[in-house]
């Protein structure tokens, strides 16, 4: 009884950090995918606690109904869903302005189909469920995790949004703890007797109750719970007038100094290099990226002045016989490829097209 009591306790306060949260993101970042996302998300993680409370071996006292099989047709898909939904919110958070891949999307929906499927033979349809289909969809859980997990610290060193810093520290702790206890105890400790039911229930929930509620306090604590907004009391840049140390170094004299010079043409340059070859802190530089240049992180930088250096090349009709991959060598990228994504990303179009539309183009004398 008093297991049932502590697992009833945890349960509640699970649920209610897990609306608190998704309340906050929503209410912060209405307008955003991930935002709208992340409170899904939530949603769907408050569902499966109560589908774990709905469970036979959970004391009578404590127990939510779920069995009937409509009900059960609508919770446990959106519960498995939880995963998929996790790697959209990573994708829109991470590589934000990027258009979400669309194989991604039609994988997420066929696993949703796939785990209403598995629920038939409940419904009374006469339906053998192989068990290599319920295996390959926690291959799919998996994949999609490992996806958030790639997204998530992809950039990780050259972002300057401190509180997205802070956020990938979260979300990885967040996947890990998640992707433990929840795949791999139930599916495999308790597949196998390693622990019963209620030991393997105790312990997911204890860990998903103190996750939801640490990040619940930390998000607090950064926004004052507006997850959406900027965490100025950890990025250590004062709200209103700029301060003297990011005045000190101008726009005019980061010209001089990285432009001029052409030093973005350097392949593999980072943003520790080129603070040591300015002669400056890194923490400046990268507050001067994001205050002064209004950049999110410095690969966006690097991007830019490259893309904006190939332009000239690929309008100058002295260079109308040089290749496209020598252009994309000369202003820095290492292969066609990453030009390529980061000048469509930028112009809407590629750079042949764009280097046929700027010859055809009549020039003002």
């Amino acid at each position: 009884m008093y297991n049932s009591v502590l697992l009833y306790a945890m349960e509640l306060t699970a649920i209610l950090s897990a609306l608190l949260l998704g309340l906050g993101y929503l209410k912060a970042s209405p307008d955003k995918p991930a935002g709208r996302t992340f409170a899904l998300g939530a949603l769907f993680g408050i569902l499966y606690l109560f589908e774990g409370m709905g469970r036979t071996h959970v004391d009578p006292l404590f127990r939510i109904d779920i069995s009937p099989w409509p009900l059960r047709l609508l919770v446990h898909p959106a519960v498995q869903a939880v995963p998929g939904l996790f790697m959209v919110y990573c994708f829109h958070v991470f590589q934000e302005g990027r258009r979400f891949p669309p194989g991604l999307t039609v994988l997420f929906c066929f696993q949703i189909v796939l785990e209403a499927i598995v629920l038939l033979p409940e419904g009374g349809f006469n339906l053998p469920i192989p068990n290599s289909l319920r295996i390959g969809m926690d291959v799919m859980q998996l994949f999609f995790v490992s996806l958030a997990l790639f997204w998530t610290l992809k950039g990780w060193s050259d972002d300057l949004v401190q509180e997205h810093r802070l956020l990938r520290w979260l979300s990885v702790s967040l996947q890990g703890l998640m992707v433990f206890v929840v795949l791999v105890i139930e599916n495999l400790l308790v597949a196998n007797g390693v622990i019963d039911l209620d030991q393997a229930k105790l312990l997911t929930v204890s860990t998903i109750t103190a996750v939801l509620t640490g990040v619940l306090l930390v998000t607090i604590r950064i926004d004052r719970f507006t997850p959406g907004k900027p965490a100025t009391q950890l990025t250590g840049v004062a709200v209103g007038p700029e301060p003297v140390r990011l005045r000190e170094l101008t726009i005019d004299d980061f010209e001089k100094r990285f432009c001029e010079p052409r030093l973005h043409r350097e392949s593999g340059l980072t943003i520790a290099g080129l603070a040591a070859t300015l002669n400056l802190p890194e923490y400046r530089l990268r507050q001067f990226i994001r205050s002064s240049l209004g950049l999110r992180n410095f690969s966006a930088m690097l991007h830019r002045y490259r893309i904006d250096d190939a332009f000239e090349l690929l309008a100058d009709p002295a260079n109308i016989d040089m290749p496209i991959l020598k252009i994309a060598l000369t202003v820095g990228y290492q292969s066609a490829t990453p030009f390529n994504v980061a000048f469509r990303e930028l112009m809407q179009e590629t750079p042949s097209e764009y280097r046929r539309r700027a010859l055809s183009s009549p020039r003002a004398d």
